[in-house]
């Protein structure tokens, strides 16, 4: 690993806001301010496809598993299923009443979470758009959103700095089993490596480790902890930034042993996960 650089792909006309690698590596789609969503082909670094169906900023973009559609929010409060070959729209979903800040889709491409500025996390048919369960357990804005790899519970973070760990029985239970727990975690404010407050501990991604165990989950810095117990494991401190939010970005490696973390200071930081 060098660090050389690969690509440029100058598609966005203004800051972009939001990028996912397809899981057949083929392609990478990213979204911006520009409200408009880019499919680019990783081969010849060409853009295979422009999306401008949003009415506004795109925040959130999202690969189906098998790399055929794409789902987008952003500031017009929609959420949008689309394929990603030819840009047909199958879904438009409108069940949130703020910006849509964050989707993910279930680990069998069924259903799609969505993560509002409306304090909720909203699931429905990824086909249909036909809502599901709407969890309302958050007191503020949801920033994001993500399902366990096991498909069983689903992580989300707030503005407040509380992060929810809740179980998909909510809505697909039969009604014989006892009511599920859920894990709060409190995202605690910190100094940084020149003693700085952090004023804000808005929760700005969750990452869940591979085994659906543990997750990581950032604001000024990031946080591990066990998602069955909310106990912290460990605190990741190395990003300087001088602002009240210092991490931006997180992402467990496939084997589970390392994490990787974006800051405002500028620096991507590759870590060992200390589990």
């Amino acid at each position: 690993m060098t660090g050389k650089l690969s690509d440029t792909y100058p598609g966005n006309t203004q800051a972009v806001l939001t990028l996912d690698w397809s899981p057949d590596a083929k392609h990478i789609a990213s979204g911006g301010v520009d409200g408009i969503v880019q499919v680019w082909n990783v081969t010849t670094g060409q853009s295979s496809l422009t999306y401008s169906r949003h009415s506004a900023s795109v925040y959130a973009v999202s690969w189906s598993l098998d790399s055929k559609l794409i789902a987008s929010g952003g500031a017009d409060g929609t959420v949008q299923v689309w394929d990603a070959a030819t840009g047909r729209q199958i879904v438009k979903y409108r069940g949130h009443s703020g910006n849509v800040c964050s989707v993910t889709w279930s680990p069998d491409d069924s259903y799609i979470a969505s993560a509002s500025f409306d304090a909720t996390v909203q699931i429905w048919e990824a086909a249909t758009g036909h809502p599901v369960y709407i969890y309302d357990g958050h007191k503020d804005s949801v920033y994001t959103v993500a399902w366990s790899p096991d498909g069983q519970r689903v992580a989300s973070g707030d503005k407040s700095g509380t992060v929810k760990i809740w179980p998909v029985t909510f809505f697909q239970g039969n009604g014989q089993q006892p009511q599920p727990t859920v894990v709060s975690y409190s995202q605690s404010n910190s100094l940084d490596n020149q003693g700085f407050k952090f004023t804000s501990n808005a929760v700005q991604a969750v990452a869940w480790s591979t085994d659906s165990r543990y997750v990581a989950s950032v604001a000024h810095d990031v946080q591990i902890f066990d998602s069955f117990t909310g106990k912290r494991i460990y605190t990741y401190t190395k990003h300087d930034a001088g602002t009240g939010m210092a991490v931006q970005a997180v992402a467990w490696s496939p084997n589970g042993r390392y994490i990787a973390s974006g800051g405002m200071e500028g620096t991507v930081q590759v870590w060992n996960a200390r589990l």
